[in-house]
């Protein structure tokens, strides 16, 4: 198989240009550090980076209906090679996330709390799982965590109530306002 060097001189020109703004944006010794600060708000670092490729293809969309450049100091050429660091780095982080979420999994002792079992599921519905569905439903886990408190239950011999359990008015109460204050009691228990 023939090599391709003009490929080759790319991903060297692609290399020291990411090392270059590596400097710029990361003073530390995590190389993801700038790219990893959307985990503040919420947002999956590898998410976080396709938001900027996105940014790089309106750019890119704008200048085929028009041919002309807002910015012109920066050539169509630097958005290609911005995309292809960017496409790069979100593949690792993609694949950061995996290993890290992997390790979590098989670190972490099986739980039999309902509150952490209901986490794991629903880490598993936001697609953490290693290999697992994302098609659970928020009643699937109810009726799971249920279904686990019922069996906790009959093991144990105690009666604890469901975190699930609705709630009901047991009497009114005025403070000294007049003000109607509800105090709530489990339906399961009387209201004397």
């Amino acid at each position: 198989m023939a090599r391709n060097p003009d490929f080759d001189d790319a991903l060297e020109q692609l290399k020291e240009l990411h090392d270059k703004k590596n400097q710029d944006y990361c003073g530390s010794n995590n190389p993801y550090a700038n790219l990893e600060r959307v985990e503040r708000i919420g947002v999956e670092p590898w998410r976080g980076v396709v938001i900027r490729m996105m940014d790089k293809f309106e750019r890119l969309e704008n200048f085929c209906r028009t041919g002309d450049l807002a910015n012109d100091e920066e050539w169509i050429d630097d958005t290609f090679k911005d995309l292809a660091i960017y496409s790069v780095l979100a593949w690792l982080l993609l694949e950061k996330s995996n290993h890290e979420a992997l390790e979590h999994s098989t670190q972490r002792k099986p739980s039999t709390k309902v509150f952490d079992k209901t986490q794991e599921w629903i880490e598993l519905e936001r697609g953490k799982g290693a290999g697992l569905s994302n098609e659970i439903s928020m009643n699937d886990l109810r009726e799971a965590s249920e279904k686990q408190q019922e069996d906790e239950q009959r093991r144990s011999g105690a009666k604890t109530e469901s975190l699930f359990t609705p709630q009901v008015p047991l009497n009114i109460d005025d403070d000294c306002l007049g003000t109607p204050k509800l105090k709530f009691k489990n339906k399961n228990v009387s209201n004397n």
